[in-house]
């Protein structure tokens, strides 16, 4: 039966086996007793069954080795999810940080936008007012010369 023990505490490597190995220093036969017979709701301690057979031990090792396998599974599963969130957390950053920079970028180019159209603007208004002056200049100079040809033709007749 130890051997039993020792060859399911050896199986498997890394944190497991270490595992294993301390376990086997300080669980004994006795212990294994109590896993498969376990205490009353009362608080009592488990009287171990003194007709278990160590069938019963293997089988329990065994369990909790498929358990502990399943369990390793689940958790590789996990961490490979939690390093594919990662990534995309970090894609996402940046992209984040990429459109935060367009953005940026964006608004000072209409900013400057701005500036300029406002200054046209400005420029456009002052050319109107010229344009408009000047067609009054043009139409008092027009009326004067009008007046002027008026006032020859009534002198020489």
């Amino acid at each position: 039966h130890e051997r039993q023990v020792q060859a399911s505490l050896a199986r498997g490597g890394g944190r497991r086996a270490r595992a294993r190995t301390a376990a086997k220093r300080v669980i004994t036969t006795s212990d294994y007793q109590c896993m498969s017979n376990p205490a009353p709701a009362t608080g009592i301690a488990a009287v171990p069954d003194a007709g278990a057979s160590t069938t019963n031990y293997g089988a329990v090792l065994v369990q909790q080795d498929n358990v502990m396998r399943q369990q390793d599974a689940a958790l590789t599963d996990l961490s490979r999810s939690i390093g594919t969130l990662r990534t995309m957390g970090g894609q996402i950053h940046n992209e984040l940080t990429l459109q935060s920079n367009l953005l940026d970028d964006l608004e000072r180019g209409v900013d400057r936008t701005q500036g300029t159209l406002a200054s046209q603007q400005g420029r456009m208004k002052k050319l109107l007012q010229k344009t408009k002056n000047n067609w009054l200049y043009c139409s008092i100079l027009l009326l004067i010369v009008v007046l002027c040809i008026i006032i020859y033709i009534m002198l020489t007749i």
